[in-house]
């Protein structure tokens, strides 16, 4: 007789973590070369899915609302919990049924059982494609929410904002009855507590002028863009950049308004901060900006260190896209370069701020707005 398929949900906050640098990397792990890896991407395509707006919610006809924010559960500081891992292996505790004896101590579960040997995609599949077929009802004040209803528990606990670490063990046990011989089953644990009835999911996107879920990146990583831009921006108002292949420095800038994201036309960016210091090193490569007044001109090709430097640009958005051998990156700048006009108004750093000053930039005030960004 076959043996039931596993799901159990156990009841804690996992206080700490120790995270390996690469997915397969743990000491001592039970997984085949790739495994640890083709969990995370099944899971970090589901949770794209869901990011993007193009999730199925059930037979309701629609989909899941687009997430303002929803990493992949590998990021850059958290992939692979060997410490999960070994976790997952102590539930286990060397059999493939009953591990409900286990006490968990409240962590999220994900467990599942099959008779084929490679069968990841497919045990996976059995909670990734859940919304599938359950309609997730409830959206609170913009909050997808969980309701017990159906076989989703799964899904909703892989697709947790929250969550940004997993660690999983496989374990095969000898069956005659079996294709194989052997009846193979999986347990995976996140570093969240179990999700409960009304628990948060994700946050939704229900402002027309929220970044969309499509932006590919998190607002963590869309601050780090900005502040990258600002960055470079303090090293012209403050006078330490040089000036091309001259042997002077270009002088301090008297208004150079610190740059803000735009939420609404320009809204896609992404962590390729060597990208951004490539267009930087434009001017580096060049001649040198006319230092009277520091006029720009079009044929001097340094239009995107133009872009990033020109006192004229307050706001911006980047795009990313992660193409097969390469990583294509558009930023947008609300300004429009001028031939033959001044690049900025050079002379006392901060001497013509309208108020306060930082870094060697100006804060910028929206127009018509009577508040400080």
């Amino acid at each position: 007789m076959p043996k039931p398929h596993l799901f159990l949900s156990a009841i804690v906050l996992l206080t700490l973590l120790t995270y390996a640098n690469a997915a397969a990397s743990c000491q001592n792990s039970k997984l085949k070369d790739g495994e640890a890896d083709l969990i995370l991407k099944e899971i970090n395509e589901a949770r794209t899915k869901v990011r993007r707006g193009e999730q199925r919610n059930g037979y309701s006809g629609k989909n899941l609302p687009a997430a303002i924010s929803l990493p992949d559960l590998v990021d850059h500081f958290q992939e692979w919990s060997c410490e999960l891992e070994e976790e997952a292996y102590q539930y286990m505790d060397g059999i493939c049924t009953g591990a409900n004896k286990v006490d968990l101590n409240g962590k999220a579960t994900i467990t599942h059982g099959d008779y084929e040997e490679f069968f990841i995609p497919r045990i996976l599949n059995k909670h990734l494609t859940a919304a599938d077929f359950t309609e997730l009802k409830s959206v609170e004040g913009g909050n997808v929410v969980y309701s017990a209803e159906g076989e989703i528990k799964g899904f909703a606990n892989l697709m947790r904002a929250e969550a940004t670490g997993i660690g999983c063990a496989r374990y095969g046990c000898p069956d005659p009855q079996a294709p194989q011989g052997a009846f193979y089953a999986m347990v995976c644990l996140t570093d969240q507590q179990d999700i409960k009835e009304t628990d948060i999911i994700y946050e939704a996107i229900t402002e027309p002028n929220a970044c969309p879920a499509n932006a590919y990146i998190s607002n963590s990583v869309r601050k780090a863009f900005l502040n990258w831009h600002n960055t470079l921006r303090t090293l012209i108002a403050i006078g330490v950049v040089a000036n091309g292949e001259t042997e002077s420095q270009l002088k301090p800038a008297t208004n150079m308004p610190k740059l803000v994201s735009l939420n609404d036309k320009l809204k896609r960016t992404d962590t390729r901060m060597m990208v951004t210091q490539c267009w930087w090193s434009e001017l580096k490569n060049s001649s040198g900006l006319e230092e009277s007044e520091y006029i720009y001109y079009g044929n001097q090709n340094i239009n995107r260190f133009a872009k990033i430097a020109s006192d004229l640009t307050t706001k911006i958005g980047c795009a990313v896209y992660d193409c097969t051998s390469f990583v294509n990156v558009v930023c947008h700048y609300d300004t429009t370069l001028g031939h033959g006009k001044p690049l900025y108004a050079a002379g006392l750093k901060c001497g013509e701020c309208l108020k306060d000053c930082a870094n060697g930039l100006c804060p910028y005030k929206a127009p018509g707005v009577d508040i400080w960004k």
